[in-house]
């Protein structure tokens, strides 16, 4: 079974982000934590205020912004850590991608990610469990081919493969002996292809279950609710709800904000401002290219349905000569990035009148 997009970038997404979350995610904490800590995996903290005794872990009070895969796992890893026990407050400027009125509509995030070894490592890190709650929402596929032109194809991963014994890299089924016949040892677990808002879905219902309002209310994700601002010293955020047409209100304060949000985070903005002065760096930079989901009523017939499929873009057949029309009053640039109206205005702009 094959996702109605083709796209070789699944193999390699930026998944790694789940996998480093508690290590890279923008974050700040509160004084009243210190070190040396209570250790569980990466989750290392220690509240002064808090009970000493081994029997009762220290409280932490924490902010997620972003309801993204590595907010969402963070919440998960967190909230299951005995060295802690936490409370998870996360802000989400997205309406709930699970109601269906935004999967109907495709206002959701609908792009396919890949799931290798290392996001399966990174979800299977809080239990087997989730692990089987968001595969079951995807598609396993071990087989990825290049299409260089409609005729000429290359199978760049063809099924999986086995591994020497002590191969420790990837996740790895163990098939028992069946009668006097042995089946293959250790095969790699095929990738898992999963729409975006799918593998939230599944990480968010898999929190509310397990942690939610009925399940003792150490979670609550807060959708439709924008983090204006993150103020480090006080420890507190600035939102806005109602879908931002609301007055912004001071939440807080917490021990600890983690800023999951994408590259104009208010978390790692906050710290710029209150870090001193050469200690904190951040760059921001727009990657070459352009992302497009296209989404197919049917799969097309040179395309292998098993198959992750990386289709190589034909150029543009330019055997007519250059006609010019017009002339025109107005002229209106709506081709997206490589615009040959912004182009041109920019040519003819006096400098330093116009910039793109």
């Amino acid at each position: 079974m094959a996702l109605p997009i083709s796209s070789m970038a699944i193999a390699a997404w930026i998944f790694i982000l789940c996998a480093a979350a508690l290590d890279s995610a923008h974050a700040f904490q509160s004084p009243r934590l210190s070190h040396p800590a209570k250790r569980n995996s990466n989750v290392i903290v220690r509240s002064a205020s808090s009970s000493t005794d081994d029997a009762s872990p220290p409280t932490l009070n924490v902010a997620i912004v972003g309801a993204g895969p590595s907010g969402l796992l963070l919440a998960h890893r967190l909230l299951a850590s005995r060295a802690i026990r936490a409370t998870v407050s996360i802000y989400e400027t997205r309406s709930d991608y699970r109601l269906q009125d935004n999967i109907v509509s495709g206002s959701s995030r609908a792009y396919a990610l890949g799931l290798g070894p290392r996001a399966r490592q990174a979800i299977k890190s809080v239990d087997e469990q989730l692990w089987t709650e968001v595969s079951s929402r995807g598609y396993p596929c071990d087989r990825f081919t290049l299409h260089v032109t409609p005729k000429i194809k290359l199978r760049l991963r063809d099924g999986v493969k086995k591994l020497p014994r002590k191969y420790n890299g990837a996740s790895v089924i163990k098939f028992e002996e069946q009668g006097d016949q042995q089946a293959d040892p250790e095969v790699v677990e095929p990738s898992v292809l999963i729409y975006q808002t799918d593998l939230c879905a599944a990480l968010a219902d898999g929190l509310e279950e397990r942690y939610g309002r009925d399940a003792g209310g150490r979670v609550q994700i807060n959708f439709d609710t924008r983090v204006s601002e993150a103020d480090v010293k006080g420890r507190y955020l600035s939102i806005q709800t109602e879908k931002f047409g609301s007055e912004t209100t001071t939440v807080g304060p917490f021990d600890f904000v983690a800023g999951c949000g994408g590259d104009n985070s208010p978390v790692r903005e906050g710290i710029a401002k209150a870090a001193p002065e050469g200690t904190f760096e951040a760059e921001t930079r727009n990657l070459p290219g352009s992302f497009k989901v296209a989404r197919l009523l049917s799969m097309p017939p040179l395309l292998d349905p098993t198959s992750v499929a990386l289709v190589l873009p034909s150029k543009p057949k330019t055997d007519s000569e250059t006609t010019t029309v017009g002339p025109f009053d107005f002229v209106a640039g709506c081709g997206g990035d490589n615009s040959p109206v912004r182009e041109g205005i920019a040519k003819a702009a006096p400098e330093g009148t116009f910039e793109a």
